[in-house]
């Protein structure tokens, strides 16, 4: 029997490992104190289209790029960065079995496309897992793109524009992010929602979690030392960063006893902060301190997205192992040539002795 949230391993996927948000935290302060640099990491990505209108691949793909210019150290969109994220996404070009991909499914369920994420979660997450898992959430960064999202089990209505998962629902059905169609295609400000939710993916919580709690700033409030601590935004519809007004909601930000806390002065609300519920046309800016945590989950809890197989297209005609070798048995110290007569252009090889 299948689990409604794991599934099992299929034939060409190791094992999942499951993790608890205790697992996701454990070494992240050792990890934030001690690494001296980032590298780059692309994580592979598979698009699920659930809409109940005809949309157009290129656009879909034209989208990533913008997404990936956002992320880059030339990000347009009135976006600034002191130390830019050094992430991108791909589009998977194969899946778990190697099989070749587009990276891009669509789906008839457009029962689905007006989507409650209250009843209708599983059902969503599992049209690509209805014979078998050929992009398992470990090894994949799943985003189903629907028409709408209106949550019965919320008061807000049709508000939200998306979610998703954080690093704890590594490897499950539901991990993964959702998005209004819409906002995939938008403009700037649409596609800044986009970065919010991936920064929920890649460990980020929102500027305000915890509120004022600040004893230490790598585990209290949003687990980042330079975002100030924050109790909890006004509402968007009249914030003050609309008229360029800021806002100071805690006086928690200097703590002299925390060798992490870099605030000598109170600090006022991060409003930019793509990580707040402030409008997004006041949001600009991930900090620092956010990227290393993202990288952290990259390098440390999400090493299952593996851009360097997912992201290349699978040989076009099957290997056929075919050398040759001058000698069939050598002693030690003695040296001899191996022949390559196959289509592959690199080997690696175990010795055993």
């Amino acid at each position: 029997m299948i689990s409604p949230i794991w599934l099992m391993a299929q034939p060409c996927q190791k094992d999942i490992p499951s993790i608890s948000a205790l697992d996701v935290e454990k070494n992240y302060e050792a990890y934030i104190t001690s690494v001296a640099s980032l590298i780059h990491h692309t994580v592979p990505v598979v698009i699920h289209i659930v809409s109940a209108q005809s949309q157009d691949k290129a656009a879909i793909l034209s989208a990533l790029e913008d997404i990936n210019t956002m992320l880059s150290d030339t990000p347009g969109c009135g976006i600034q960065y002191a130390t830019a994220p050094n992430i991108s996404l791909c589009m998977a070009q194969q899946n778990i079995c190697g099989d070749a991909s587009e990276g891009i499914s669509y789906y008839d369920e457009h029962n689905l496309s007006d989507f409650d994420p209250c009843t209708e979660e599983l059902a969503l997450k599992s049209l690509p897992r209805i014979s078998d898992d050929p992009y398992p959430t470990y090894h994949y960064f799943n985003i189903y793109l629907v028409d709408e999202i209106c949550p019965s089990c919320e008061t807000f209505g049709c508000a939200a524009a998306g979610y998703s998962s954080m690093p704890y629902d590594m490897g499950k059905i539901t991990d993964g992010m959702v998005l209004e169609i819409r906002d995939w295609l938008g403009d700037c400000d649409a596609r800044k929602n986009i970065l919010h939710e991936l920064g929920h993916y890649l460990g980020l919580f929102h500027t305000f979690n915890g509120g004022c709690k600040n004893d230490n700033c790598l585990v209290d409030g949003d687990k980042v030392c330079d975002t100030p601590s924050e109790y909890m935004p006004l509402a968007i519809g009249n914030h003050p960063c609309l008229s360029g007004e800021a806002e100071n909601s805690c006086n928690t930000d200097v703590n002299t006893s925390d060798v992490n806390n870099p605030y000598t002065t109170d600090q006022n609300d991060p409003d930019d902060n793509l990580m707040n519920y402030t409008p997004v046309s006041c949001t600009n800016t991930f900090t620092t301190g956010q990227v290393y945590r993202m990288h952290y989950i990259l390098d440390e809890i999400r090493v299952g997205l593996n851009s360097e197989t997912s992201c290349v297209a699978p040989c076009d005609e099957d290997i056929v192992w075919d050398v040759s070798a001058d000698y069939l048995q050598v002693n030690p110290n003695e040296s001899f040539t191996i022949t390559n007569n196959t289509l592959a252009d690199s080997f690696v090889w175990q010795v055993e002795g």
